[in-house]
């Protein structure tokens, strides 16, 4: 399996708790969903400007997504490695980080990182 094959999907807006943020970060966390898959790149860019500014456990994971996606694995692990640490509860970060650890050929990391998908 590729990275580009994972099962695991972006956070959508919808899905999100929108108390604490301001009308702009609600909309650039928008316009970056709505770029994906198509232009990942110009999404990735807009969730690493969106990350500078606040620090929210989608951006991270939705950056890590969109990364790996691109198949940049290094920025893919740091980004959903933050997003682990902000949410230690959210199962897909662990699935799709393990996936992205194994295409580094991290095994005792991927393993670890499985091991914590599988126990939440």
């Amino acid at each position: 399996m590729t990275i580009k094959d994972s099962q695991c999907r972006p956070i959508s807006p919808a899905n999100m708790d929108w108390s604490g943020f301001s009308a702009a970060q609600k909309s650039a966390f928008e316009q970056a969903f709505n770029l994906q898959p198509s232009h990942r790149s110009e999404s990735a860019k807009k969730y690493r400007e969106l990350s500078s500014q606040l620090s929210n456990f989608a951006v991270w994971y939705n950056l890590g997504l969109v990364e790996a996606a691109a198949g940049n694995l290094h920025d893919a692990e740091s980004a959903l490695k933050k997003s682990a640490h902000l949410n230690p509860q959210l199962r897909e970060t662990f699935k799709l980080l393990s996936e992205v650890q194994q295409a580094l050929g991290k095994s005792s990391e991927a393993k670890a990182s499985l091991n914590r998908y599988r126990q939440l």
